[in-house]
């Protein structure tokens, strides 16, 4: 009968799980041997690596490239997907210029070093009673990085990171230092909060912080239907709120948190999130070889715990950031204007339904909401913003690249912006049409960086125009 046969194929799937458990991580053990990037598609092979501790060797740095004709590309975490990051002659880490510089408590302020961790900046404004008021999913990333991507969290009334910056300083391509705030050099400011380290060696920042404070978060699931039906209530209900779609069950799993000043008081443990990720890593690598069976197993899956309901109270850290069980994956993001979403959203489960017997679905589409800025290369600038984040674990090759460009044709034909750290396949010119400010940032460009010293094949393919 049926439960013979689901017994059978459990059977079976347990046995191929075994066989196939060593395989991600022994991946992940040669690649540890080597520089990549988070999802390991890139590898770092820098001519030369250069680790500075003092702005002076920064500016000495950059001086002799410029003089010598060299190239130098900054790396931070090397959490991209894209290859933003991938140096081709020097590679300068900012991880010996690190660290918070001086908070000032009275104008809530912390000034910090551009190599710095979100998660540092927020360990040491905690301890004095402050913090920032929104946090992307992964905080290991640095905030030079983060907000030089457009890295961003969830809150329609919140802008991404770089929102959160008051002054810049920057040491441009010949070596010489800047500060860019609203009145001092505003242009330079408005092009170096996401400059996509075209611009410059983001060195420190000063950044606005709030009162520390605690999240209340609950987590409901509903039908994809009732979402659709309640959008702007739901999404504009709380302070922070995101929304993970499962495909075959036709689920979302909302998350609605909002600040509170309630005591800590976190459901579950990181051990158990811990034996969740390797669980989960596992069943998605079954899944990525046999992607008919995805809906089935997405189904045992969410009905034993994968789409969760709860209610926690926790620290920005425990609960803007997700657990570590997503292992290295493809990600595709993009962001449209806010009411372009549930056509969006239509127009991505028609995608899955015409491609579900060929690609297997085994993670969840994250939808995200952010403020509109006024930051000229931000894929919020001047509309609230939705970010769709696809993703896909051991996909083939074969029909990943198919399945992310419908993906991003859908978001595109709603005024779709990628996300900078992310894989996307427009050109120069179909990306021009969409950032009204693209020429203002060549300009300033041309100016912090006559000699070019800062490129890479990501920036001779978003700048190829320009490079001589």
């Amino acid at each position: 009968g049926r439960g013979r046969a689901e017994g059978k194929m459990i059977r079976k799937a347990a046995l191929v799980l075994l066989f196939a458990a060593a395989i991600p991580l022994s991946i992940r053990y040669f690649r540890s041997l080597s520089l990549f990037n988070w999802e390991g598609r890139f590898e770092f092979r820098p001519r030369e690596i250069q680790r500075p501790s003092s702005k002076q060797q920064i500016s000495d740095i950059l001086r002799e490239a410029s003089q010598t004709g060299r190239s130098v590309t900054v790396v931070g975490s090397r959490h991209s997907w894209s290859d933003i990051a991938v140096p081709e002659d020097i590679m300068l880490s900012l991880e010996n210029y690190a660290g918070v510089v001086n908070i000032d408590k009275a104008s809530k302020l912390v000034t910090v070093r551009g190599g710095t961790t979100l998660e540092d900046i927020v360990i040491s404004l905690e301890a004095e009673g402050l913090s920032v008021d929104q946090l992307p999913s992964v905080s290991t990333q640095t905030i030079a990085g983060a907000i030089a991507t457009g890295t961003h969290g969830t809150g329609i009334g919140y802008g991404n990171m770089a929102t959160l910056v008051a002054e810049i300083e920057i040491i441009s391509g010949n070596g010489t230092l800047y500060r860019a705030n609203e009145h001092e050099n505003s242009d330079m400011f408005k092009a170096a909060l996401v400059g996509l380290g075209a611009l410059g060696v983001i060195t420190e920042l000063k950044l606005h912080c709030v009162p520390a404070f605690n999240l209340h978060e609950v987590i409901t699931v509903i039908p994809l239907s009732d979402c659709l039906d309640r959008l702007d209530d739901i999404v504009k209900g709380s302070d922070h709120v995101k929304l993970w779609f499962e495909f075959h069950s036709r689920k979302v799993q909302v998350y609605s948190t909002n600040k509170t000043l309630e005591q800590r008081r976190v459901v579950f443990s990181r051990l158990h999130l811990n034996l969740e990720f390797h669980v989960f890593e596992y069943i998605q690598y079954i899944m990525s070889w046999f992607p008919s069976l995805s809906g089935a197993i997405m189904s045992v899956v969410i009905g034993l715990n994968g789409l969760r309901t709860g209610d926690n109270v926790g620290s920005p850290l425990e609960v803007f950031n997700i657990p570590h069980y997503l292992p290295p994956h493809p990600e595709l993001e993009y962001s449209v204007p806010f009411n372009a979403t549930a056509d969006v959203i239509r127009g991505l489960v028609s995608i899955k339904e015409e491609m579900k017997d060929e690609i297997s679905f085994n993670l969840v589409t994250e939808i995200r909401f952010v403020k509109h800025d006024d930051i000229w290369l931000s894929p919020a600038y001047d509309q609230d913003s939705t970010f769709f984040t696809i993703a896909l674990y051991n996909p083939s090759e074969s029909v990943l690249h198919r399945f992310f460009k419908r993906c991003a044709d859908n978001a595109i034909q709603h005024g779709g912006r990628p996300h900078w750290g992310k894989t996307f396949y427009e050109t120069e010119t179909e990306l021009r049409a969409r950032y009204p400010k693209w020429d203002d940032f060549m300009a300033i460009r041309e100016m912090m960086d006559p000699d070019q010293v800062f490129k890479n094949a990501y920036l001779r393919r978003l700048f190829h125009s320009s490079f001589k």
